[in-house]
Order: C-alpha cells, then sequence, then structure tokens
C-alpha cells in the first residue's frame, strides 16, 4: 500500500508524451488544412471579383453609373451606406439614420433598427478606417 516501486514511475520519467498535447503530425496536418483553405479561399475572391469587373465594369463607373447597377433592396441599403460614408464623420451619419425622415412618410424613424443597418455601418466604418482603393 504505501510502498513505491521502481515499475511505477510517472510519464514525464519515463518518455511518454503528454496526453493533453497533441503530437506534433496533428499540429503540421491542421497548418497545412489551414493554409490550404486560405488559399483556396483567396482564389476563389480573386476570380468572381475578376468575373463581376468583367461581367460590369464596376471600378471604371462613377457613382451614379454604380448606383443604376442595383435593383430595388440593393439600391435602398446601398443608399444607407453611401449616406454613412458620405456623411462628415461616422458618428453624424449613424444619427441620421436613427432620426431618419426620408424612408417613410411622414414621421421620424430608428431606420437603424427597421432595416437592420449593422452590414452597412460595419462596412462604412470598415471603409472609413482602411481609405478608398485608389490602385
Amino acid at each position: 500500500m504505501g510502498r513505491t516501486s521502481a515499475t511505477h514511475k510517472g510519464k514525464e520519467e519515463d518518455g511518454a508524451a503528454d496526453p493533453a498535447q497533441p503530437p506534433a503530425t496533428h499540429t503540421w496536418l491542421l497548418a497545412l488544412y489551414a493554409g490550404t483553405v486560405a488559399v483556396i479561399a483567396a482564389l476563389a475572391w480573386s476570380v468572381l471579383t475578376h468575373f463581376h469587373e468583367l461581367d460590369t465594369g464596376f471600378s471604371s463607373l462613377d457613382a451614379f453609373g454604380r448606383q443604376l447597377l442595383l435593383y430595388s433592396e440593393q439600391s435602398f441599403y446601398y443608399s444607407f451606406y453611401d449616406q454613412l460614408v458620405t456623411a462628415p464623420s461616422l458618428a453624424t451619419g449613424l444619427w441620421r439614420h436613427a432620426h431618419d425622415t426620408v424612408s417613410e412618410h411622414p414621421g421620424q424613424i430608428n431606420a437603424l433598427s427597421r432595416f437592420n443597418l449593422a452590414p452597412e455601418v460595419v462596412t462604412a466604418a470598415a471603409y472609413r478606417v482602411i481609405g478608398p482603393n485608389d490602385t
């Protein structure tokens, strides 16, 4: 009962791997898999943007031409995005959307919650941080 023997050693002492840590092969396989997924995603993004540009010539159009390419709801939500981008500050644009008198007549609504403008707000904020792509 209270005795210890030389045959009962801890895993650290006999050279066995710690079961809490994955083997090195799993780490390499995971890194290979993540790298492959990243390369495929980058290629898919590149191909899709290239085909979109070939189809529409979107980057060579002026702002009005871009708006004409959009349909119904796309145009509606693009107008909110455009107002956020062209506002003097993001806070001013958000205030204007929170106190919107243009979208529904005759009253004032909170367009941010009424139309779920979260994607437009995030995209406009990212555009303001990153800036336009003038290349």
